[in-house]
């Protein structure tokens, strides 16, 4: 017993926590890993049961499940990259047989076993969340950029301070999606267990899971939350006779339901972020999208796990967010991916789930009748987060599955109790063994590909990269990743005939990568083919309007005479609006022609440049303005600011420096930018007090301000390298693998 309990602990820590987070995406080895060692248990649990004379559980739900993955399977094949839609479907099957290991444990009587590992697993997420918070507070450096703690400022931190929570699941509104159905789950056993101690324990812990959603400041974990407890407290309503006697059970389930829904639409209504019309569009955007690529694949969908790659051919290149791989809907991103086939399956997979569990629920009495309506509940609330997001992770799927089939089977009261499982239904056992054996033996050779192909990152030996690309795609040739790295590869080399023909075929496989147009274009310039170098820029822009193609399309204009210039100076403009948010046009190539000039001129009149941002700009192109905004009497932390820079770089009053840039503290304590200033003027007077200032910009945004050169100074350590000139998230969404694209040089925003 003891180590069945240790078996399913270490394997629920490995989903949770290693193998089935982010770290598959992230690191190779675990990537490898996984693979190896899912196969191998999959394997092992497969051939178990077909040696006892047992095939897959039955549930009452084998049928819609079947009928499921028929539906991703179909939609993979018929998709628009089938190579990566099988890869993802691989984790669909994954997670259903999970299930009916879930079901096995519960149908011979282990369901304490698999629910102590749960909350294991909760007190594991509580651990590391209390982890990433006394590292905050304290600085105990156990996180990147933890060095100094909050205890540093002698002050205590307001809720506006306290950090957006992530560490137990690397993304927040991952978080959130785990611990939200967690908290009514966890409560439900804590109201209904017979011994004290585990009553403080898992109260305890359900009502730090709930801080725990507050702390990932996640709408949808909040939304998940109210769902679910609206949701038991309706059930728990109709199991009340004095309710049942003034209002019949059907009534009081259709004013609760009403009721909750006006409550959760104004919850959302109010919660939407003020002053942010990009979020929202883009939301919107992606909403539509999943209706667009519906529209346009009624049956079967672009493909399981394909949305990301459909959504970059449709979206507004001005609205364009590259990490995006779902709809943030699931129902309509299930809707876009699997067709009319998946949404049908996936209705009579929610139909025949709701039907048992009714029945569970209706057998049930007393305190496992609580814990049965929480779990429903739990999956209810989960339900209305999918409106606003979609977890495909396996740590939230794991725990979906578990809820599941908690939900559906009858669950004896011991393992003496345990009813004879019966034979179980062998035939579908047995194609999930060989689909398991496939996808195992397929994943050798894919992992194989993959290591060759990250081999080639190092270009210190090109011959010997391009050798290894090239076996990598011998392996796996369908996988269209790396036919794109050749061609970038090929355009580090003096070979500019052969490096365009390689983007030709790899812009022919994949026409929205748009820093593949920016190198061609790089390489079409450097050839000489100056039209089409300007043509290929403006196919990246209509990808991505914010990787610098604009700025370089009008260029090329201004260079070669291709545009009028009043054109050109729109170009300019667009360009830096776009790019705005990334960095500041501070570049000598700003102020070298008279068309850059007028460009920057017309961006000052933009409503969002603040005199803060206009001053910057000015210091550098135009400093007799720059001097005229200088205010005698600051009185906002803008100009206290403007004050302190100009006594800081034109006056070399680095005290009178210090004590302006102290009152833009004093009036905005939230703002990162105001202690590095406030450090790069302290260097020369109190490099102690530089350091406690860098400490304290560490805790708090930073948007301008470039604190690693004012700590370099300091330390007379070297700066750190220069990030990539664009995010590499394209190889990360299309292909679940990295990439190091970045655009040429020539190509680099000023």
């Amino acid at each position: 017993m003891r180590s069945k309990r240790l078996s399913l602990v270490f394997v629920a820590f490995y989903f949770t926590f290693v193998g089935g987070s982010t770290y598959y995406a992230l690191l190779f080895p675990v990537r490898v890993l996984h693979h190896a060692l899912v196969t191998l248990l999959l394997l092992w649990w497969l051939v178990g049961r077909l040696r006892r004379g047992r095939g897959l559980p039955v549930t009452g739900l084998n049928g819609p499940i079947y009928a499921a993955v028929g539906a991703w399977l179909l939609a993979a094949l018929a998709g628009s990259d089938p190579r990566m839609s099988l890869e993802h479907t691989w984790f669909l099957l994954l997670h259903v047989l999970m299930f009916f290991v879930a079901v096995d444990y519960f149908q011979r009587g282990y369901q304490r076993l698999v629910l102590e590992a749960l909350f294991f697993m909760a007190a594991g997420v509580l651990f590391l969340t209390g982890l990433e918070l006394a590292d905050w507070y304290f600085g105990l450096g156990f996180l990147p950029g933890t060095g100094a703690g909050w205890i540093s400022t002698g002050t205590l931190p307001g809720w506006q301070d306290v950090p957006v929570v992530r560490l137990a699941m690397t993304i927040s509104t991952l978080l959130a999606g785990y611990t939200a159905p967690l908290v009514i789950v966890t409560a439900a056993w804590a109201l209904t267990t017979r011994q004290r101690a585990y009553r403080v324990i898992l109260g305890t812990m359900a009502l730090l899971l709930a801080l725990t959603v507050l702390l990932t400041q996640s709408r949808g974990g909040v939304l998940s939350l109210l769902a679910a407890g609206a949701v038991l407290l309706l059930l728990r309503g109709a199991d009340s006779a004095w309710l049942r006697a003034r209002i019949a059970p059907r009534w009081l389930l259709a004013g609760g339901g009403l009721l909750a829904a006006g409550l959760l639409a104004g919850f959302v209504w109010l919660t939407l972020p003020a002053g942010v019309p990009g979020s929202n569009a883009g939301r919107l955007e992606m909403l539509q999208a999943a209706v667009t690529l519906f529209r346009e694949q009624p049956v079967t969908g672009v493909g399981v796990g394909l949305f990301g790659r459909g959504f970059r051919e449709i979206r507004s290149p001005s609205l364009v967010q590259d990490k995006l791989a779902s709809a943030h809907n699931l129902y309509l991103n299930t809707a876009a991916e699997t067709g009319i086939i998946g949404v049908l399956a996936g209705l009579a997979l929610l139909a025949a789930g709701a039907w048992r569990a009714g029945q569970q629920l209706q057998a049930a009495g007393g305190g496992a009748r609580l814990r049965r309506q929480a779990v429903l509940a739990a999956l209810a609330g989960l339900a209305v987060h999918s409106l606003v997001d979609v977890f495909s992770i396996t740590p939230i799927v794991l725990l979906v599955v578990v809820l599941v089939a908690y939900a559906v089977t009858r669950l004896p009261a011991s393992r003496l109790d345990a009813p004879a499982a019966g034979h179980g239904q062998r035939g579908p056992a047995v194609v999930a063994l060989l689909l398991v054996a496939g996808y195992g033996i397929a994943f050798f050779q894919f992992d194989r590909a993959q290591a060759l192909y990250m081999a080639s990152f190092d270009v210190s030996d090109m011959p010997q990269a391009l050798a290894d690309t090239r076996a990598a795609q011998a392996i796996d040739p369908h996988l269209r990743l790396y036919t794109l790295h050749e061609a970038f590869l090929l355009g580090l080399t003096a070979d500019t005939t052969a490096a365009l023909a390689a983007y030709d075929v790899a812009l022919r496989l994949e026409p929205t990568w748009d820093v593949g147009w920016m190198n061609r274009a790089a390489l079409a310039e450097s050839a000489g083919l100056y039209e089409a170098a300007f043509a290929d820029l403006g196919r990246a822009a209509a990808i991505n309007m914010a990787n610098g193609s604009l700025i370089h399309r009008a260029r090329l204009a201004e260079q070669y005479g291709l545009l009028p210039p009043e054109e050109i100076v729109t170009l300019y403009v667009e360009g830096l609006v776009r790019r705005f948010y990334l960095e500041l046009p501070l570049s000598p190539f700003w102020g070298a022609t008279a068309l850059r000039r007028q460009a920057l001129e017309q961006l000052m009149s933009r409503s969002f440049i603040t005199p803060e941002i206009q001053y910057r700009i000015r210091a550098v192109h135009d400093p007799a303005a720059a001097a005229a905004m200088v205010p005698a009497a600051p009185a906002t932390a803008a100009e206290a600011w403007i004050a302190g820079e100009n006594a800081l770089t034109v006056r070399d009053d680095p005290a009178q420096a210090v004590a302006y840039f102290s009152q833009a503290i004093a009036a905005a304590p939230g703002r990162g930018d105001y202690y590095v200033a406030r450090a790069r003027a302290y260097l020369r007077i109190d490099p102690a007090a530089a350091q406690r200032d860098l400490q304290a910009a560490g805790l708090r945004p930073i948007v301008y301000e470039w604190p690693a050169q004012v700590q370099a100074t300091l330390t007379g350590e070297p700066l750190p390298p220069p990030t990539r000139s664009v995010p590499q998230e394209f190889a990360a969404v299309l292909y679940q693998r990295p990439a190091v694209f970045d655009v040429y040089p020539p190509l680099w925003f000023p």
